[in-house]
């Protein structure tokens, strides 16, 4: 029987954000000092100036930043990579460079992996 106070369940669908257009790659660290077996890639986000050195396999935090004035909406390096829900980690899949790009919190863990275009 039906009732107006009925439940329903519905399944939960999270989306992660499309960050392709976010992240700039710059390119690959290839000083010849730099350690062969700790590669990185530089980066920066479309919306911060800051540049970052990452690891392969290691998590980079973001943070969504409401932008002030005249400053736009967009995401940003977290402070001392402190853990946020959304992560970034770069991998290299043989000769191609793909970014995988987390979501979690206490319920949920999923990851996407993009190539840069």
């Amino acid at each position: 029987s039906s009732s107006a106070f009925a439940l329903r369940s519905s399944e939960i669908s999270l989306q992660l954000p499309d960050l392709r257009s976010e992240l700039i790659v710059l390119g690959r660290n290839q000083r010849p000092d730099a350690d062969p077996d700790r590669p990185a890639i530089h980066v920066m986000l479309k919306n911060c100036k800051e540049i970052r050195s990452l690891r392969f396999l290691e998590k980079v935090y973001l943070d969504y930043q409401e932008g002030k004035n005249s400053e736009p909406n967009g995401y940003v390096f977290s402070k001392g990579n402190i853990p946020t829900f959304l992560w970034i980690e770069p991998e290299m899949q043989g000769s191609a460079l793909c970014v995988r790009v987390g979501f979690h919190n206490i319920f949920f863990k999923f990851a996407r992996q993009y190539k840069p275009r």
